[in-house]
C-alpha cells in the first residue's frame, strides 16, 4: 500500500512539473547606467532570474523574499542566477546604489510544479536515497562549483563550500525523510536543479 502511495504521489509530482522553466535575464550597468533592465518581472515557480552586469560595481542584494524563500545576492563576476521556488514578492536592489533608485522586483506564481533542470555535463542520483546523493560533474575540471541543498519549499538546509573536484557526495542522513532539490553552482550560473527524495 505505502509503494502504491508513493508511486501515486511520483506521477502527481511528476505531471505537475513544466515542460519548459523559462530563463528571465535582468541587465543592468554599463551603457544602461544604474538601472536594472526590466526592473520588474512576472514570473513562475521554476523559472529562473539572471543578472548580467558588473557585480563590484553594482553589488546584488536582495531587500525582502516570501517566506520560505533564499535570500540572494552577488559582489563579484557578471552573471547570477536564481532559481524561484517559492511564490510570492521579491525585492531587490544595488547595495551601494539603491538609495538612488537602483531597485527591481518580480513577482512569482505558482506554476504546475517546480522546474528541474540540468546541464548534459551534470549527473545527480539516485533520486531516491536514505542517505548519500551522488553528483559527477564532467568537462569541469579545475572549475570552482558548490551545491546547496532546499527543502520542498525552497528554504536553504545546506550547502557545500566550493570545490574542484569531479566527483562528490552529499550526505542527507542528517535530514527529515521528504522531497528536497539539489542545486549545483559554478562560480557564475546554476548549472543544475534535481529534486532527490529521502526515505
Amino acid at each position: 500500500m505505502k509503494t502504491k502511495l508513493l508511486l501515486s504521489a511520483a506521477v502527481v509530482l511528476i505531471s505537475m512539473m513544466p515542460a519548459i522553466a523559462t530563463i528571465h535575464i535582468i541587465n543592468f550597468g554599463g551603457a544602461l547606467g544604474s538601472v536594472y533592465s526590466p526592473n520588474s518581472l512576472a514570473v513562475q515557480v521554476g523559472d529562473t532570474i539572471t543578472w548580467m552586469g558588473a557585480f563590484s560595481t553594482h553589488p546584488l542584494e536582495s531587500v525582502s523574499v516570501p517566506g520560505g524563500a533564499a535570500v540572494f545576492g552577488s559582489g563579484s563576476g557578471t552573471s547570477f542566477s536564481y532559481p524561484v521556488l517559492v511564490a510570492g514578492n521579491y525585492d531587490y536592489h544595488c547595495a551601494i546604489h539603491g538609495s538612488f533608485g537602483m531597485t527591481g522586483q518580480f513577482t512569482a506564481t505558482p506554476s504546475t510544479g517546480i522546474g528541474e533542470t540540468a546541464s548534459a555535463d551534470v549527473k545527480i542520483f539516485p533520486a531516491i536515497t536514505g542517505d548519500w546523493v551522488n553528483i559527477a560533474l564532467s568537462n569541469h575540471s579545475g572549475d570552482k562549483h558548490s551545491i546547496e541543498l532546499l527543502n520542498i519549499q525552497g528554504q536553504l538546509m545546506n550547502k557545500l563550500p566550493p570545490f574542484t573536484d569531479n566527483a562528490v557526495q552529499f550526505d542527507l542522513s542528517p535530514f527529515p525523510n521528504g522531497i528536497y532539490f539539489l542545486v549545483v553552482r559554478n562560480e557564475n550560473e546554476i548549472m543544475a536543479v534535481r529534486k532527490v527524495e529521502k526515505q
